[in-house]
């Protein structure tokens, strides 16, 4: 299975190197493959200085439900501000909760609503 880490790796290699067409096709089959596993990608948000990206991802379940989850691959982004890892665990402890106990109308909230605060963490993180 691929991680979310993973993919945003093959995503920065692909901007480093735009000319690398083997990049771009591993690039695709890996996010063919994550999304097969974890749900369309329906938001994401990049990081233009490093390997790093947060991302809202929605799963076709059995009889016409949705499940929405939110992955986060921070890199070192988030090693440069260490009194910031309190909130990166509470923010990460709530999308697990959203995930697996609401559903329907509430967990696309609750996702949408850390996908929000995820972003906003982010760009405090790129601009130190």
């Amino acid at each position: 299975m691929i991680s979310f880490a993973d993919l945003v790796d093959a995503r920065w290699r692909l901007l480093t190197e735009p000319d690398d067409s083997a990049g771009r096709l591993r690039y695709d089959a890996m996010r063919e493959r994550f999304e097969h596993a974890h749900g369309r990608i329906v938001a994401a948000h990049w990081s233009s200085r490093q390997a790093a990206g947060i991302a809202v991802c929605c799963r076709h379940l059995s009889f016409g439900r949705l499940q929405w989850s939110l992955h986060r691959s921070l890199g070192s982004l988030a090693a440069q501000r260490p009194e910031l890892a309190p909130l990166l665990r509470h923010v990460g402890g709530e999308a697990a909760r959203a995930s697996n106990i609401l559903s329907g109308r509430a967990q696309r909230l609750a996702v949408a609503d850390l996908f929000t605060r995820s972003r906003h963490v982010m760009a405090a993180l790129e601009a130190s």
